[in-house]
């Protein structure tokens, strides 16, 4: 059984139409601008994992995509099934993603550093049929873990791997052949209920959490819309997109806006301050506990910043006081809720990160609210197109328990504290399975 089969809409019947999806996204985008950056390297990968950076053009990655996808498709993997991508942040990691959905199949998305034991269970809970992973990730080998947890998981049907010196028993993935192109064939945009999901894998209590493509692009438009990316701008995200927040943070808003993506795989200042010597406008998307090192550099003043987009997560308890250097250019902050929803904030000049229960995000210029958030007796309550996700119990133990559409108020195990409108503290509530 896979995460797709078990989670459904609340909507028994929906109607029949062409979903939105990334690979449309980028369908659309890859007609217009073939050539225009769509995902790159910020600079060398000799720490990363040795390689030369990778540059891929609108579209170059739908090309590479479709490979990615005939491939796949040779398989034979139950319609809807979950694939597990565990990349660094790298365009490797984007063209997975893609690759996988336009493939009718749902990436589960790990993080690279996720422990042999945590990941071993992801994959069994999730009841994986496939693996995409690297060779190398840092001083991590993903690629040999997951052979071996491929070796003694019997629903997983292949393992493959970006990079060099592929393990044994695993398909290299960089040279392709193209007529797996032609393989692919065209997916059915409205498969239903069971097609263009994205699950995600929350690392403090065990859940994987999935979402349609609609729900994650309307997550990314809250993003979009607070930090005003537009084409002609560029994203470089230190954040891989392994989670909601990196995810919605990154690939979504640069398919959107239209703006290309530029990713860090290891932090490193030179190689930030290089890349924004450049000079094209960039939004800098950061953890939020990086904050106080970019302000108190040249990189946090940098004259090639339109924007800084600040990812939080919980627990998280308003700061009682801003320092003057907080705000050095435009900044945006995202308070992720575990993998439920996020919330976004643009900031006030002078200001810290602050959450209006009342305006969790931006809502879309037709007035639809994305995500709404209401405190009841100091629980959190959401609902709106950007929170409608389902999480998957461990298998055999507890069935899936929380639907979220966009219309009913859906509590969440999470504590939520307020001084009026103004929230003050979240954080997660213990659960027990």
């Amino acid at each position: 059984m896979s995460v797709s089969t078990v989670l459904k809409p609340a909507t028994a019947n929906p109607a029949v139409r062409v979903r939105l999806d990334l690979p449309n996204l980028l369908d659309g985008a890859a007609q217009a601008f073939p050539n225009r950056p769509a995902v790159a390297d910020a600079g060398s990968r000799e720490a990363l994992d040795g390689r030369e950076p990778r540059r891929l053009s609108l579209g170059d990655l739908r090309r590479e995509a479709e490979r990615l996808a005939g491939l796949f498709g040779q398989f034979r993997l139950s319609p809807g099934a979950t694939v597990a991508i565990q990349l660094p942040n790298a365009p490797e990691a984007s063209l997975a993603i893609l690759g996988v959905l336009r493939a009718g199949l749902c990436p589960l998305l790990l993080p690279a550093g996720l422990s042999r034991q945590a990941t071993t269970r992801a994959v069994a809970d999730s009841q994986c049929e496939g693996v995409v992973t690297t060779t190398r990730a840092g001083h991590l080998r993903p690629a040999d873990v997951m052979r071996d947890i491929g070796a003694a998981n019997l629903s997983i049907r292949f393992v493959t791997a970006f990079g060099d010196d592929i393990p044994d028993g695993l398909i290299g993935l960089d040279r392709l052949p193209w007529s797996l192109a032609e393989a692919a064939g065209a997916v059915d945009r409205d498969l239903g209920p069971d097609y263009g999901l994205v699950a995600t894998y929350d690392e403090a209590t065990g859940q994987v959490f999935a979402r349609s493509c609609e729900s994650l692009i309307a997550t990314g438009l809250g993003v979009v819309a607070a930090a005003r990316m537009r084409p002609g701008q560029r994203v470089v995200s230190l954040l891989p997109p392994d989670d909601l927040a990196g995810l919605a943070s990154g690939l979504v808003p640069s398919l959107a806006a239209g703006v290309p993506l530029t990713t860090l795989g290891l932090f490193d200042s030179a190689v930030l301050a290089a890349c924004l010597d450049e000079g094209q406008p960039t939004h800098l998307v950061a953890p939020g506990w990086l904050e106080p090192a970019l302000a108190g550099s040249r990189l946090g003043r940098h004259p090639a910043l339109a924007g800084i987009v600040y990812v939080h997560k919980l627990p998280w308890s308003q700061p009682e006081r801003a320092g003057a250097e907080t705000l050095a250019v435009p900044a945006v902050d995202i308070l992720a809720v575990g993998e439920y929803a996020l919330f976004v904030s643009p900031r006030e000049p002078g200001e810290g990160p602050r959450f209006d229960v009342n305006a969790a995000a931006p809502r879309l210029p037709s007035g639809h609210a994305l995500v709404e958030a209401r405190a009841t007796n100091g629980m959190l309550e959401l609902r709106g197109r950007a929170a409608r996700c389902r999480s998957l119990q461990p298998v055999g133990r507890r069935e899936p328990d929380y639907a979220m559409p966009a219309d009913l108020w859906t509590p969440v195990p999470v504590a939520i504290e307020t001084d009026g409108t103004l929230i003050t503290g979240l954080d997660r509530l213990q659960r027990s399975f």
